[in-house]
């Protein structure tokens, strides 16, 4: 039987690679396939704010959870605070960059 802790990790990482999904999916529609839907604009712009402010949570949320484990390498916690890391450096950056030229 799972203990709720490691439930909860589960679906942090889960939440993890949802959001870089959805980030790696706007970045291949913005610079390869060019898609002008209306439906994917509409999906873009309700969900952009959302994920975009839930990475950071998960960030601190997945970090916690790797201190409740006392630092466990192989787990989910470290994973997901792996995969929120560098989804959360890669939108500062690429942010940053937009935003100064």
């Amino acid at each position: 039987m799972e203990s709720k802790s490691h439930k909860r990790d589960q679906v942090i990482f889960y939440l993890s690679i949802g959001c870089v999904t959805y980030f790696s999916l706007l970045y291949l529609n913005n610079n390869y396939f060019k898609f002008d839907h209306v439906l994917i604009g509409v999906i873009h712009e309700m969900t952009m704010g959302p994920i975009l402010g839930t990475v950071p949570i998960l960030v601190f949320v997945s970090a916690k959870g790797f201190y409740a484990k006392q630092y466990q390498i192989i787990s989910y916690s470290f994973f997901s605070l792996l995969i929120s890391s560098i989804t959360l450096t890669v939108l500062i950056v690429s942010f940053w960059k937009s935003f100064s030229s």
